[in-house]
């Protein structure tokens, strides 16, 4: 298995015990990378995360798809497929049985386990303080843009270039715009745009402006980076031309 790279967005798996996870060429690891749009565990071939993890003597045993961990509205959260023996979300200070097709919210350092003895360590790319102690909605603190994946920076860059070089008389910054400066493929600026779209401060930014995040305009997307990082503001001599 190729470990995918890291960004803000990603999720490591650490297993416990005997726990491990199982590559699709029948090699085992103790962790595991998740990253956007999330990964269904179980112990069947057919999970994105395959669990090894005998049957106990008294028949508990973790489901073929058992729950899925998913980003949404700037948090992690796990999701019980109606497995047999159920899905726990662990911490120092509470314990949380996840209801049946229902979605808990998990933090870094949190604890999942499954079918009462498979218990896998969440460890969240992203500093745990964006996620600790938030109940609801959840606003980061302030933090610059180096806080984005060195690829989105040059995307933000270049995708604000149009309304940062004229402000008066924006020039806008489209896909075709993107493809040409960045040298990359359509598919890839519109997964660099969902990306961006899905990261925290930008997800929070666009609801607050009371925009759907399924339908963002690429000059809406631009004005909202320009509102969250205001170094994009400032000369930027490495820029492309």
């Amino acid at each position: 298995m190729q470990t995918p790279r890291k960004s803000f967005d990603s999720v490591t798996l650490h297993a416990t015990g005997d726990v491990r996870f199982l590559g699709e060429d029948g090699r085992r690891f103790t962790q595991w990378e998740v990253e956007y749009p999330g990964a269904v565990i179980g112990r069947s071939q057919a999970a994105d995360v395959q669990i090894l993890a005998p049957a106990r003597k008294d028949g508990s045993q973790i489901s073929r798809r058992h729950c899925s961990l998913e980003p949404d509205r700037g948090r992690w959260w796990i999701a019980d497929w109606r497995s047999k023996f159920g899905t726990i979300v662990r911490s120092r200070d509470r314990e949380i049985l996840v209801p049946p097709e229902q979605k808990v919210a998990v933090a870094n350092g949190d604890y999942l386990v499954l079918a009462g003895y498979v218990t896998l360590r969440i460890d969240i790319r992203r500093p745990a303080s964006d996620f600790e102690g938030s109940t609801g909605g959840v606003i980061p603190a302030p933090a610059a843009f180096i806080e984005l994946p060195e690829e989105l920076r040059t995307f933000a860059r270049v995708l604000t270039r149009g309304w940062r070089t004229v402000p008066s008389r924006p020039t806008p910054t489209g896909p075709a715009e993107l493809m040409r400066r960045m040298s990359i493929a359509r598919g890839t600026v519109y997964q660099r745009k969902e990306r961006i779209l899905r990261h925290p401060r930008i997800h929070d930014a666009i609801a607050e402006r009371g925009l759907d995040p399924r339908d963002v305009s690429w000059s809406d997307l631009a004005h909202v980076l320009l509102a969250a990082y205001p170094e994009l503001g400032e000369p930027n001599t490495s820029e492309e031309a």
